[in-house]
């Protein structure tokens, strides 16, 4: 009895974390048949997924104005039910998959479900026919999943028929669908794409993306639906929860395909935070779209690009200071960065981050000696840059850090400025600062800053919305 109570002691402090040098990521586990092309739109996806279960948790984070902006309505969802209580955000866009992503564990009723680690059969080919079987005595080489989750499935089940997601999934053969959810949320998500292909949805129509999740049931259950939907498994090398119930309950099999970043416990102790996945989701969204540039399957993005013949060029320029630029995750923030503003300007061209002695340029007075400082010492070779260009405007976007004496953590910086070129004037200036750990958080702030640059564009220049902001899809 009492090593039950340690088990279950054990499983509470795992299952009940919240959402709070990297190495590449990698399939293990099996043979990765995919190629660049398609590792890179899995990507896209897992990309788009980590940015809305961030957002389920923190409804007022940068990445939800960030997403609004790019042109998703966002309703985000607390209901109950007669099994369980839920929490998540229904995303829907013009020519986008419907996204649900599912908030992980946040409050007593999660983790009631969480404890809920026996086994109950699953299968029916209708709702009722699966409440039916939930109280039959089957054998464990019939397949079975874990309690809590199966009954959160079942009431977000009900929710999805409600606001007519399975409705609209079964008579427009042109919906898809995009599961996701951190922790307890992907276990549940794994379940409801499981019931809603019962249910008769088609499998190549959804796509499921999890982070961190609990195993959800047992051998025979995987080897009788594991392959029935498309299950993109991501998780970190030192997150426990994956391999929680395994360890402690017995009985459980994960399945899908796993999708593994390599991180290492010096650089983050405690990897099961959903802002780190969302920075590592990042970083390998960069890393698939490098190796399908190179193998000719995806076009790189364009230093300079004109596409509306009376829209002004408008030069970008995203630099960070000498201690962020030695951060391995730098080069994806800034091809992040670059890549949001440039499809939000018809007309832009890119400019390179400047060389060190193309900062020692000496200024000529106060008001410049400001300038100068906002742009980390840029001024001086900056603006000739982009006149060179023909621009007319410029916009920077400027990181840096400051780190605390004790080091645990450090303060991110974004500063964003606008530039009339012409005259040399700065038009507009921001910053925006957060305490980050070293390896998450980054991306939440960067598109904060960037949301709030593409805000001052349309009102200092008068800028029409052409073109709406990138998301991560």
């Amino acid at each position: 009895m009492w090593l039950k109570w340690i088990k279950i002691c054990l499983l509470v402090l795992l299952l009940a974390l919240p959402g709070g040098t990297a190495g590449a990521a990698a399939v293990v586990g099996e043979v990765d048949t995919r190629g660049a092309a398609q590792r890179y739109a899995d990507a896209q996806q897992t990309l788009l997924a980590a940015a809305a279960c961030w957002s389920s948790y923190y409804h007022g984070a940068g990445m939800v104005d960030y997403l609004r902006a790019a042109g998703w309505e966002l309703e985000f969802v607390d209901a109950k039910g007669e099994y369980a209580a839920t929490h998540f955000m229904l995303g829907r866009k013009a020519g986008q998959p419907v996204l649900v992503a599912i908030r992980g564990s946040a409050d007593i009723a999660d983790w009631k479900n969480n404890l809920a680690t026996s086994q109950v059969p699953f299968g029916g080919a209708t709702h009722a026919q699966s409440l039916l079987l939930r109280g039959k005595e089957l054998p464990a080489t019939y397949p079975k999943v874990h309690k809590g989750f199966n009954d959160y499935a079942d009431v977000m089940l009900g929710q999805l028929v409600q606001r007519g997601v399975v409705r609209q999934l079964r008579q427009d053969t042109k919906t898809r669908l995009l599961l996701t959810g951190h922790s307890l949320g992907g276990a549940v998500a794994t379940l409801l794409a499981e019931r809603l292909v019962l249910l008769g949805v088609p499998k190549d129509r959804m796509q499921v993306v999890s982070f961190g999740a609990p195993a959800v049931a047992n051998q025979a259950f995987v080897a009788q639906y594991g392959d029935a939907i498309r299950l993109l498994r991501v998780t970190t090398s030192a997150d426990p929860i994956p391999g929680s119930l395994q360890t402690l309950r017995g009985g459980y099999q994960q399945f899908g395909l796993h999708v593994h970043y390599k991180l290492s416990p010096r650089d983050n102790a405690m990897q099961h935070y959903m802002d780190l996945y969302l920075d590592r989701a990042a970083d390998d969204y960069y890393r698939q779209y490098q190796a399908a540039v190179a193998e000719g399957e995806v076009q790189a993005l364009p230093e300079r690009q004109e596409r509306q013949a009376d829209f002004p060029l408008v030069a970008v320029y995203v630099s960070a200071d000498q201690r962020l630029s030695q951060r391995p995750y730098m080069p994806q923030l800034r091809w992040f960065a670059e890549r949001a503003l440039s499809r939000a300007l018809p007309n832009y061209v890119l400019l390179q981050e400047l060389p060190d002695e193309a900062r020692d340029k000496p200024v000529r007075n106060a008001v410049e000696a400001a300038q100068d400082h906002v742009l980390g010492g840029d001024l001086g070779a900056l603006l000739p840059l982009a006149r060179a260009a023909g621009a007319r405007y410029a916009v920077a976007l400027r990181l840096g850090t400051y780190e605390p004496q004790d080091k645990r953590s450090w303060y991110l910086s974004a500063e964003t400025s606008l530039w009339d070129v012409q005259t040399g004037r700065m038009q507009h200036f921001a910053t925006l600062s957060r305490n980050l750990g070293y390896y998450s958080g980054n991306l939440d702030l960067t598109a904060e800053a960037l949301v709030a640059v593409k805000d001052a564009m349309e009102r200092c220049w008068g800028f029409p919305k052409a073109r709406e902001a990138s998301s991560p899809q």
